[in-house]
């Protein structure tokens, strides 16, 4: 059955007394290498919505941050507000969820923020813009950003915040544990606004926000604005995401803010909808009233869709925060034993925070304690089953013990649960290369150029692939690209010297990889003619009868590939692979008692246990053995409940038998444990449907 799942404590200077009728000067923007204020280096510079955003090192400490103003020119008027605001920011604290301020001050006049640096990596972007419209986002994703988007706004409005005014995809970062993080708390007030914005009545410097996701009463009466516009900004930038589009999409502005004061959003299939359609309410009275109202709401939605809402923080002050930044501050210095030491202690403390699990797995992989690794890993995706981050590093782990299938599992999770993780489909190279599975390798390093094709790694790795399989111009043509964009790429250049020489030598391209690029071709009958040819020089050779028995099905000649397997398992008897493919043809062969003999070894290698008896229970159950084969799985899964393969096959199983309640409740057990652990996508799809069918059939049954 296919059933494959980061403050220095300086006050604001006070602003002189408010002349807004007077403009500041524009000043030239700093670049990078200047020093602002004699105190900080910049290392570079982006022009944000609100102004400069500079990325800065500060003369007593290696770890950057961020520097922000505001666009010029500016009233004092707004320059007082500004201040005013990021001090609010400041006093927001530390929180998990949220961009941490350090300081709001005046150097040479001009007002700033610092705040923390978040970063984004060549395998994922750091904020939900890259995301809009990304086909492929699990709801359980959208349910636990829309949860840490709860948390922080309850924390920033427990301290005080009226509103934060421009919640947008920009706004809403990733931090490089997968954390959403909001920013830019009360930033928008000081942003200059468009000249007309088509609605009477407000003074223009009143008006703030990013038009798009502007509430109706952002427009008619913002001296009125509170928590309730953000809750639906969040329900614009639900809609984007899910859709890949915005709810009003009118080009002209005054057409835009009608459309977004009178006209309802189009409504969309998709179970984020009903949370989005009481954000985007037009009446402020309509929408959630609250943040606690809004967190019912979310968790309501996941309890309906059978997944696990993260829950809130517990127990952590800012000094808990300050001490899982202390811990990232060490391991960015490459200082690991003292950050593995902090970490630890966080960990200690709090043992159900994802993040100190998560970052003790890098630190440990980064000491070369893969066992170590594999354990914190395993306690990261516990809590937090469909964070990408932990499950790739998790996959690294095992792969470096050798554990190449339950690496390739893992990895290829973390790339389900997060669509743009490059990073999950390129480390499943090593495995898959380990394994021979050359084609698989390049399958997923495709993808892989798709979702970075500016990242050399994927193009090396990819070229390499081909340059296995003797796929010559394929691999140089990849080579050619990694090479430009990184020139300094040492291994792109070996493999390209390596690429020079096989040309010169065309013709000590083994047999092997003669074969490979034929299946590749789909050449079948070719390579059939090369496999016999080599059977007859190395009769002894496992693999090769394998690769016969593969090709022999492709050719649909079942019996021939049931003889050719069968010689690849009785020269090789631990080559699971080779068994479990043997036993399914026997069972389409109607030789299900010598399938189950062949069964044996896979129930008592513990790696392949599970897959084993769920095998061996499908065919008992075929045999007319339904009770043996659900004795059987029940002790599976008393000693493992998470073990969802066996609550899948305990379904058919009892369904078979005529126990529909049975098949039922093993069905919802099959859901449970898919999302406890962070099943695939296609899996929790599958075992739901299942539980779709059943009821049904048990509804007519009994009505």
């Amino acid at each position: 059955m296919p059933f494959d799942w980061r403050k220095k404590t300086v006050q604001a200077q006070s602003a002189p007394p408010a002349r807004d009728a007077i403009a500041r000067a524009s000043i030239e923007q700093f670049a990078r290498g200047d020093w602002i204020g004699g105190e900080f280096r910049v290392l570079d510079v982006f022009s944000g919505g609100m102004g400069a955003v500079y990325v800065v090192q500060h003369r007593s400490e290696p770890i950057p941050f961020v520097l922000k103003t505001i666009k010029k020119p500016y009233s004092e008027r707004q320059r007082t507000q500004f201040l005013q605001e990021a001090e609010a920011w400041v006093a927001l604290g530390r929180h998990r969820n949220i961009v941490h301020a350090r300081f709001a001050t005046a150097i040479d006049g001009e007002p700033y923020v610092a705040a923390d640096f978040v970063p984004t990596t060549p395998d994922r972007p750091n904020s939900l813009v890259a995301y809009v419209g990304c086909p492929g986002i699990p709801a359980a994703v959208l349910i636990q950003w829309c949860a840490e988007f709860g948390y922080a706004m309850q924390h920033a409005k427990s301290r005080g915040m009226v509103a934060h005014r421009d919640i947008k995809p920009a706004n809403l970062m990733l931090g490089p544990r997968g954390e959403l993080l909001v920013t830019d708390f009360g930033i928008a007030r000081m942003l200059p606004m468009p000249s007309s914005r088509g609605v009477s009545g407000p003074q223009e410097a009143d008006i703030a926000g990013t038009l798009p996701y502007m509430a109706p009463e952002q427009f008619l009466a913002p001296e009125s604005v509170d928590h309730r516009a953000d809750i639906y900004a969040f329900g614009v930038t639900l809609y984007q995401i899910a859709t890949g589009r915005l709810p009003f999409r009118a080009l002209a502005e005054p057409e835009l803010i009608r459309e977004i004061v009178s006209v309802p959003p189009s409504p969309i299939d998709h179970p984020i909808w009903e949370i989005c359609s009481i954000c985007l309410a037009k009446r402020v009275g309509d929408r959630f009233q609250s943040y606690d109202e809004f967190m019912i709401a979310v968790r309501r939605l996941a309890n309906g869709l059978r997944i696990p809402c993260p829950e809130q923080p517990r127990n952590q002050d800012d000094q808990a925060e300050l001490l899982y930044a202390k811990g990232m501050t060490y391991a960015a210095l490459g200082q690991t034993q003292l950050a593995m030491g902090i970490v630890q202690e966080f960990v200690r403390r709090f043992p159900n925070d994802d993040r100190g699990w998560t970052e003790l797995g890098r630190i440990l992989l980064m000491e070369g304690d893969a066992n170590g690794a594999v354990e914190a890993c395993r306690n990261s995706i516990r809590i937090a089953p469909f964070k990408s981050i932990a499950r790739n590093n998790l996959g690294i782990a095992l792969s470096r013990l050798g554990r190449n299938e339950e690496a390739i599992e893992q990895l290829n999770l973390a790339a389900s649960h997060d669509p743009l993780n490059s990073g999950a489909l390129l480390n499943q190279a090593g495995p898959l290369f380990d394994l021979g599975l050359y084609d698989r390798a390049i399958e997923v390093l495709r993808r892989a150029t798709k979702i970075a094709p500016s990242k050399s790694a994927v193009w090396v790795n990819l070229g390499s692939a081909y340059l296995q399989i003797g796929a010559l111009d394929d691999a140089e043509s990849c080579l050619q690209r990694a090479m430009k964009l990184a020139p300094g790429s040492e291994h792109a250049r070996s493999l390209m010297a390596d690429l020079k020489h096989q040309r010169s030598r065309p013709r000590e391209v083994d047999a092997a990889q003669r074969i490979e690029q034929l299946i590749r071709r789909g050449e079948l009958d070719e390579a059939e003619h090369e496999l016999a040819k080599q059977c007859q020089i190395r009769p002894d050779h496992a693999n090769t009868w394998y690769n016969r028995g593969v090709v022999a099905l492709g050719r649909n000649r079942p019996e021939l590939a049931l003889q050719y397997l069968e010689t690849a398992v009785a020269l090789s008897p631990q080559d699971a692979e080779a068994r479990q493919r043997l036993v399914k043809l026997k069972v389409a062969a109607g030789r299900l008692d010598e399938a189950l003999l062949d069964l044996r070894p896979l129930q008592a290698d513990p790696k392949h246990k599970v897959k084993g008896e769920c095998l061996a229970a499908q065919i008992k159950c075929a045999l007319g053995r339904g009770e043996e084969a659900r004795a059987s799985l029940t002790e599976l899964i008393t000693k493992n409940a998470e073990c969802d393969l066996a609550w899948f096959v305990l379904s058919e199983v009892l369904e078979s038998i005529g126990n529909l309640e049975g098949a039922l409740a093993a069905a919802r057990g099959c859901v449970k444990a898919l999302l406890r652990t962070g099943g695939l996508g296609d899996n929790i799809r599958m075992a739901r449907a299942r539980v779709d069918n059943l009821e049904k059939r048990l509804s007519r049954k009994q009505g």
